[in-house]
């Protein structure tokens, strides 16, 4: 069996996906809050990708994720502001040997 970060992989459950998609309404455009808007829907959508992918891996059975992928989908209508926000996150759920306690994924190392 492979091995991740010296611990044992004991069973592959294979690739599971999360997405999760913000829409929000037009408001008067400025570019100082157009870019700060965005980067808080970013980073708030990707927890919410992030999360559900770990409720999808524990569902599964499943105590890590490994090869986790994240891609960013932004859609701007007109110059209001207005748009959608969708954050994909995939993986591979597998179970490492040993009692971690809780889904863990590559991120949660950095912090």
């Amino acid at each position: 069996m492979p091995r991740a970060a010296g611990v044992q992989i004991v069973q592959e459950y294979g690739l599971i996906s999360a997405t999760f998609t913000r829409i929000k309404a037009s408001a008067t455009f400025s570019l100082a809050k157009w870019a700060s808007d965005n980067a808080v829907e970013a980073e708030s959508a990707r927890a919410m990708a992030l999360g559900k992918l770990r409720t999808k891996a524990k569902a599964a059975g499943a105590n890590a994720v490994l090869g986790v992928k994240v891609d960013l989908e932004t859609e701007e209508w007109g110059r209001g502001g207005g748009g959608m926000t969708t954050m994909m996150a995939s993986g591979t759920a597998v179970l490492l040997a040993g009692d971690m306690g809780k889904v863990v994924l590559p991120a949660d190392s950095r912090h």
